[in-house]
């Protein structure tokens, strides 16, 4: 179970056939995250979405410390703000994540879920946010 007590969800429901429903999954979640992306640049927090993938392990090691192949400490599996995945929104500065999302279809659409963590971002009018950022998929998507 993923704690997302202290942040700010959102849904979108698309049916069958809407553009974004046809797009590749990794295609609708970059479009999604652009337009959280640069809504939260907007309202003047850092924010970018990630595109280069992390250098992957030889083979997965699950175990709490383990090293990838750089080295590097690998963050825990299943813990959503833990590390940032290609196409999550990152605070450019530092490359924490700050927002993430999970996407489901079927025949009869795409629900694509999402969140941001607040205690990565600064002071924020959630209702401007909201707002801003409906308008912006609004356009991005088709649905003004």
């Amino acid at each position: 179970m993923v704690d997302h007590r202290n942040d700010w969800t959102y849904a979108l429901a698309l049916p069958r056939g809407h553009p974004l429903y046809d797009e590749r999954a990794v295609q609708s979640y970059r479009r999604v995250h652009e337009c959280l992306a640069a809504t939260l640049s907007a309202c003047g927090q850092p924010a970018a979405v990630k595109t280069e993938c992390d250098p992957c392990q030889a083979e997965p090691d699950l175990r709490a410390g383990a090293k990838n192949l750089s080295g590097g400490q690998v963050p825990p599996v299943g813990i959503c703000f833990q590390r940032a995945e290609l196409y999550d929104v990152i605070n450019p500065r530092t490359g924490a994540k700050i927002a993430g999302a999970a996407q489901k279809r079927n025949k009869h659409g795409l629900l694509f879920q999402g969140s941001i963590e607040k205690g990565s971002v600064g002071p924020v009018d959630w209702e401007d946010f909201h707002a801003r950022f409906a308008a912006a998929l609004a356009q991005a998507i088709g649905t003004d």
